[in-house]
């Protein structure tokens, strides 16, 4: 429990730099729910090697990941690059949301 309290202040939830309380308030929501995010990834990466990594290294390896966008009407194709290790776990994670993403080569 407490390496997951100091994951919340890894998101920035302990920061309050703001002027007012209302600009405070609405960053603590935001790292609030960018922590959901990341433990909605982390959930849906159960049974790949990230199924126990923490904040940071979910978002370095899931997140920070050079890829192409393409829209194409009504759908949107992510190419990852060749050099993406994780593209396997992307895809499992991506499967558990309800869309098993096209890899392009």
């Amino acid at each position: 429990v407490e390496n997951r309290i100091k994951e919340l202040h890894a998101v920035g939830l302990g920061r309050t730099s703001c002027g007012s309380f209302w600009a405070n308030q609405f960053r603590v929501h935001l790292a609030a729910a960018a922590y959901m995010l990341i433990q909605e990834l982390r959930r849906r990466a159960a049974g790949t090697q990230l199924e126990r990594a923490q904040v940071w290294r979910l978002r370095e390896t899931l997140l920070k990941i050079g890829a192409t966008v393409r829209e194409v009407t009504r759908k949107l194709y992510v190419s990852l690059p060749d050099s993406a290790v994780f593209a396997a776990v992307w895809c499992t994670i991506a499967q558990g949301l309800g869309r098993l993403p096209l890899i392009e080569t």
